[in-house]
């Protein structure tokens, strides 16, 4: 029986020594959420309602766990640890956030604080207004649900509503954010703006507009500091007579230089020019602009038909510091095609000051029936058409006719001579050779024409080849097709393309 009453006398303690823990904890945690008075001019103490009222007024200073609520008249409820201040409101936040208005909603209990009326929240570098302003001291975080300016040394920030974070220092923007800058101005949804890295992130439909650019996108980040800006999805991007489009973009202003990266739509009204691909590289500094993966170039003219397409494994443009072009390179499987005249080398390059194209490593071109190929071919422009032509090395022109014979005319250098787009003469110099089928009108063969000469000059006319002149030592002559040597029907490096030509735009692509 005594064994059984020390075990319930000890149960007892326990619980007893409990509630007094208990009652300990609670009353210091209550103690220490008391909001305290810590000056006032006047204090009157009421009664209302079971609850102790006190009328402060004159300098008021309220001090809630570290921080101090300064106004010019209070109403402070004892029971419900909160109170209600008038004018000049200002809280000490931190040593570096100040909060001010006219009127103050204070709860000791939930440490959240509402601010109304000429609201101002106060960082080292920024300033918020506002007409209402909730602040929650436990997550250091505050909130403006209607309307709110965000100034800095920079920037002017608007917003319908908008959250402050004092760690990191971060406001977050929601519904007609527009961000201004004396360069620029940003207008999204949504916006994310670090107050230290001076970094803005934005969400949904977005626009930056400049005196001479302008900017879309739909997720991104710019750096107001440093003047750099990455942008994500449906990326448009116009400066002066020039727009990008593309996947997703990166471009450091300061130094004017960016990438693009897939489905890439770069277009200069100014030389009518439009560049695709899905990875580009530009710099102003440098003076170049080149894209590639799947790179093409169209240059275009009022009409379609003079659209010249060119594809390459890489496509350089260069610039000079006054923005006009200077060269365009087209490097590994260049390839080009126009209604016209079709081409595919190497490498090519055009020369905007000489209007000269010039197509390196085993060029092939084609016009109509012919065929052209060379070690280089030099091609000069003049009003959008073919002016002249250069081809240097084994020099070699094929013409097929409409029975499938190979007209062939070799040398080692030719300089062709256009009228109106269309070649009229060729002067071959050096090694000059020959293999001509004689055809009466109705197309029946007469013979077979084997010459060579030093030099030789080719006429020709609606693309067909009238004349043949021989010049310095000219020999052959004309057999019947089954007395030509066999070995002779093809000169020396006779090769036909006609597999590899461009019949559509869409076949540059195909090497």
């Amino acid at each position: 029986m005594i064994q059984k009453n020390n075990l319930r006398f000890s149960i007892f303690i326990v619980f007893i020594i409990d509630l007094i823990l208990l009652f300990s904890y609670s009353s210091s945690a209550q103690q220490k959420r008391r909001i305290l008075i810590k000056k006032a001019d006047i204090l009157i103490s009421e009664e209302w309602h079971d609850t102790t009222v006190n009328l402060l007024r004159g300098h008021v200073v309220l001090e809630h766990e570290g921080a101090l609520m300064y106004c010019d008249s209070a109403f402070m409820y004892e029971q419900l640890n909160s109170f209600d201040a008038f004018g000049n409101i200002h809280i000490d936040v931190s040593d570096t956030l100040d909060l001010f208005g006219d009127v103050l909603f204070y709860d000791g209990n939930t440490r959240i604080a509402e601010v109304h009326y000429n609201v101002r929240l106060i960082d080292k570098t920024t300033t918020l207004y506002t007409e209402h302003l909730f602040y929650d001291r436990n997550l250091e975080i505050g909130h403006y649900p209607d309307s709110g300016r965000i100034i800095d040394k920079d920037n002017i920030l608007t917003s319908r509503n908008g959250y402050y974070f004092s760690r990191p220092r971060e406001y977050r923007f929601r519904e007609n954010v527009v961000l201004r800058n004396p360069d620029y101005v940003l207008v999204t949804d949504t916006l994310n703006y670090d107050t230290k890295t001076r970094i803005a992130y934005v969400k949904g439909p977005s626009t930056i507009t400049g005196k001479e650019r302008y900017v879309y996108a739909e997720d991104g980040w710019y750096d107001t500091q440093k003047e750099m800006v990455s942008l994500k999805t449906h990326v448009f991007m116009r400066n002066k007579d020039r727009t990008l489009k593309a996947d997703s973009v990166f471009y450091d202003d300061k130094i004017s230089f960016g990438r693009a990266f897939r489905n890439i739509t770069g277009h200069d009204t100014t030389y009518r020019v439009i560049l695709n691909g899905d990875f580009a590289e530009y710099s102003d500094s440098l003076g170049y602009v080149f894209f590639t993966r799947r790179a093409r170039v169209l240059y275009y003219e009022k009409k379609d038909t003079d659209t010249i397409y060119i594809h390459a494994d890489t496509l350089r443009l260069t610039f000079d510091t006054a923005q006009q072009a200077k060269f365009f390179y087209a490097f590994n499987h260049a390839k080009f095609y126009r209604h016209d005249i079709q081409g595919m080398s190497d490498s090519m390059l055009y020369n905007y000051p000489d209007s000269m194209f010039v197509l390196y490593k085993i060029p092939v071109l084609w016009q109509d029936s012919n065929q052209l190929t060379a070690d280089s071919i030099k091609i000069w422009v003049a009003n959008q058409k073919v002016d002249s032509m250069t081809m240097y090395n084994t020099a070699f022109i094929i013409q097929r006719d409409d029975s499938g014979t190979f007209n062939q005319m070799r040398g080692r250098d030719m300089f062709a001579y256009f009228v109106d787009g269309e070649m009229r003469k060729v002067f071959v110099k050096g090694n000059s050779e020959t293999v001509y089928y004689i055809r009466e009108e109705d197309g029946s063969l007469i013979g077979i024409n084997l010459a060579v000469s030093s030099n030789m000059v080719l006429l020709i006319e609606d693309n067909e080849l009238t004349d043949i002149i021989y010049l310095i030592k000219p020999e052959g002559g004309t057999y019947p097709e089954k007395q030509f040597p066999a070995d002779r029907l093809k000169l020396k490096g006779f090769e036909w393309h006609e597999q590899r030509r461009p019949r559509k735009p869409d076949d540059i692509f195909i090497w």
